[in-house]
């Protein structure tokens, strides 16, 4: 179980750095990240499989029962949320239109509530999250200091800011407590 437990985090947390691109692959992020309060069943429903579902097994069961399925469809469907991925061609108003949707996102509902009950992540997957956002804004840097340097500057503090608040939770060099 523990490996299994440290395997879910060296996938779940690269995973996390893509959330700026993942909510266009609406098919695929229904399937890879589903959240058992949004589904008939909760647990019992036949749709949560993906990460959440692995996350039951592993933290909330403390089992390995039935979870090679779900995680061999899984590992299908990082595959082709890749190849899409790749083939994506984002314009400088996409990639800050994902940065803004997942700020939103985490501001009003993931911080609120949290999204990993089981295995208490949420701090760590915040983190993750804003280093995809993070990536999304060293690349629209150079585009912002040129047009709008106040803006840029702003950006900069605020990101600054961030990640000394996520840091600043962290117990030791890296890891962070449950949420």
């Amino acid at each position: 179980i523990d490996a299994a437990r440290q395997q879910y985090f060296a996938a779940r947390l690269p995973y996390r750095r893509l959330d700026t691109v993942t909510s266009r692959f609406s098919d695929l992020k229904n399937a890879i990240d589903p959240v058992a309060d949004y589904l008939a069943e909760r647990e019992n429903d036949p749709a949560f499989t993906g990460f959440h579902r692995i996350e039951y097994g592993l933290f909330s069961k403390n089992s390995l029962d039935g979870l090679a399925p779900i995680a061999d469809k899984l590992v299908a469907d990082i595959a082709t949320l890749n190849g899409r991925v790749r083939a994506l061609r984002l314009a400088p108003e996409d990639l800050g239109a994902g940065v803004e949707r997942q700020a939103r996102f985490l501001a009003d509902g993931q911080i609120r509530k949290g999204e990993n009950r089981y295995a208490g992540s949420d701090l760590a997957e915040f983190s993750a999250s804003f280093e995809g956002m993070e990536k999304n804004v060293d690349l629209l840097t150079p585009l912002l200091e040129g047009a709008a340097p106040d803006t840029a500057r702003s950006i900069v503090k605020a990101r600054t800011d961030i990640r000394a608040a996520l840091d600043g939770l962290k117990q030791g060099q890296t890891d962070y407590p449950s949420y």
